[in-house]
C-alpha cells in the first residue's frame, strides 16, 4: 500500500464525466453507435493517454516515451471494447425503458 494519490481519482472520475457529459449536450434520447465512440474515445484519449502518463511523470519520474507507447496501445483496444459494451447495455436499457 502507497500514499494516497488523489490524481488517480480525479482521472477515474473524469473517464465517466466527460463521454457523458459529451452525449447529455446532443439531447436525444437514443445514442449512435459513431456518437457513443467518439464521446468514449474523447474521453479516453484525455485520461489514459494524456492525464494518467504524465501523473505518472510528475509523481514517480517514468519517462514519458517509455509509458506512453503501452497506453495508446490499450486505448486503441479498449475504446472499441468500450463501445460494443456500453452500446450492448444502452440497447437493452432502451428496450427495458423505452424513451418518451
Amino acid at each position: 500500500m502507497g500514499t494516497y494519490m488523489p490524481h488517480f481519482t480525479l482521472t477515474s472520475t473524469l473517464t465517466g464525466i466527460i463521454p457523458a457529459t459529451i452525449l447529455s449536450l446532443k439531447g436525444r434520447d437514443e445514442i449512435k453507435a459513431i456518437e457513443l465512440g467518439m464521446a468514449i474515445a474523447i474521453g479516453q484519449i484525455i485520461t489514459s493517454i494524456l492525464l494518467t502518463p504524465y501523473f505518472l511523470y510528475t509523481l514517480f519520474g517514468l519517462p514519458l516515451k517509455v509509458i506512453m507507447p503501452g497506453f495508446i496501445l490499450g486505448e486503441v483496444i479498449n475504446i472499441p471494447l468500450y463501445t460494443l459494451m456500453i452500446g450492448l447495455f444502452l440497447k437493452r436499457y432502451y428496450s427495458v425503458f423505452p424513451s418518451k
